[in-house]
């Protein structure tokens, strides 16, 4: 199995209710951006999958539980710790076959 990259931006949602003001927020999320190689924040070539996570308390600090239960939805298993650096939580994940 091959292992993907994965990352969350935990500025995502603030920085869409900054760029779209009347939204008010509605529809904002978080996304899971998968790639099968480095991950590249101004390149999405490497990108295979850009997956929806809506976590159940937005104000925790643990998004682990959230994350596996969205990859294993969608097919995927997490195979490592979420390690965050500033506003990025980085992983890795297989597509399980």
């Amino acid at each position: 199995m091959t292992d993907f990259n994965a990352y969350v931006d935990l500025m995502e949602p603030n920085n869409e209710i900054l760029k779209y003001p009347l939204s008010n927020g509605a529809d904002v999320c978080f996304h899971i951006r998968i790639f099968d190689g480095p991950i590249d924040f101004d390149d999405d070539e490497n990108e295979v999958d850009y997956l929806n996570l809506d976590p159940d308390d937005w104000e925790k600090n643990d998004f682990t539980p959230d994350i596996k239960k969205v990859l294993e939805e969608n097919g995927y298993r997490l195979t490592s710790e979420c390690e965050t650096d500033g506003d990025i939580l980085s992983f890795t994940c297989v597509k399980d076959a």
